[in-house]
């Protein structure tokens, strides 16, 4: 196996430095629908436009196989990928090939080549006439260079008539396209969450894509914080229903923004938060419907830490923190493996959606 993909890589860099569409390629256009899922940004389908017709009768899902090279999170260092096609769907000259035994994150492969037995078929990355990823889409994009600056990208609610809710969601480190790498911004603008808990997601960004040096964090919540109240005086977002949330670094950054603007969110869900309390004034956390999130065998930010954080907020005096600590069992009913990433779990219970949306500012 192992030289049976040394001899396809090779045939993959051969392929990606002339494009499978020059003179010859039976293609005429073919693009890629990625998705977001609860392990991240993954391949879906690519849709195939041939010249004629007669080329894709009879082709199977076994006459495809993709190879590439990806890289991970912090880590640059490529490795070697393949992938499936699960199955085919032709209609004319149209084709739809779907996706299976993909087990990369979609937003750190480098390159890969489609291979087809007929290899006027084949096609690479770079032929892709455009890459879409339904609800990601969906977010503006916008820069603020008065002042702080930041980058936030923003999902506003269908209907605007009357003033919504709005979840600040926070990213955590590395995860500087936080449109693509979980679902942690784009969950709540997910349809099935829009239809019964409409409301405005912003989400901005605490690093330099370019250099992956994080920002001031407290420069940039003081500039999503006044984003916000300009949203509130335009009438567009609920002043009593302004939440937060955010994983890891985000997690952290969710504690910070509930402590340095105690007036101004109904509710917070901060999942694993790394957050040293070392002279730090806890106060403010009494009062305020917060839930502390984590998972016990996460060795990243280990639960311990989070338990420790909420026991001095109760200390405090506070009857209103949470905790929630996801067993080992629980996850492995899931199916999830990285233990980190406790956003899974919690984005596969609407239990935690619907506390946080049931909470108002009083």
């Amino acid at each position: 196996m192992k030289k049976l993909f040394a001899l396809m890589l090779a045939m993959l860099l051969l392929l990606s430095a002339v494009s499978a569409l020059a003179a010859g390629s039976l293609i005429e256009d073919v693009w890629l629908e990625t998705e977001v899922v609860a392990k991240g940004h993954k391949m879906k389908e690519f849709h195939l436009t041939v010249k004629d017709p007669a080329v894709l009768e009879g082709l199977t899902a076994k006459d495809f196989t993709i190879y590439g090279l990806a890289c991970q999170w912090l880590d640059p260092t490529l490795h070697e990928f393949e992938a499936d096609i699960g199955k085919i769907k032709v209609d004319g000259n149209e084709a739809v090939l779907t996706v299976i035994n993909f087990n990369e994150k979609y937003f750190y492969v480098d390159s890969y080549t489609v291979m087809c037995k007929n290899a006027r078929l084949t096609f690479t990355k770079e032929d892709l006439s455009k890459e879409i990823t339904p609800i990601a889409d969906d977010f503006e994009k916008f820069t603020v260079v008065d002042g702080a600056p930041i980058n936030y990208n923003l999902y506003t609610p269908a209907d605007t008539s009357v003033a919504q809710p709005l979840v600040l969601a926070l990213h955590g480190w590395g995860d500087y396209d936080n449109l693509l790498q979980n679902r942690v911004v784009t969950v709540f603008a997910e349809p099935h969450h829009q239809s019964v808990r409409p409301c405005y997601v912003m989400g901005p960004l605490f690093m330099d894509p370019e250099t992956e040096v994080p920002y001031d964090a407290t420069e940039i919540l003081a500039k999503s914080v006044e984003i916000i109240k300009g949203m509130i005086a335009e009438g567009k977002v609920d002043p009593k229903r302004v939440y937060v949330t955010g994983k890891s670094m985000g997690g952290g950054n969710t504690v910070k923004a509930m402590l340095e603007y105690p007036d101004l969110f109904a509710a917070g869900m901060p999942m694993c938060p790394y957050f040293g309390t070392d002279g730090v004034d806890l106060s403010p956390l009494v009062g305020q419907k917060i839930w502390f999130i984590a998972n016990e065998a996460d060795d990243t930010v280990p639960a311990v830490l989070v338990k420790g954080l909420y026991d001095q907020v109760v200390a405090l005096g506070s009857e209103t923190a949470q905790l929630r600590l996801f067993s080992q069992k629980e996850m492995n009913v899931l199916g999830y493996d990285e233990y980190h990433a406790v956003d899974m779990q919690v984005h596969a219970d609407d239990t935690f959606f619907e506390w946080m949306f049931a909470q108002v500012k009083e």
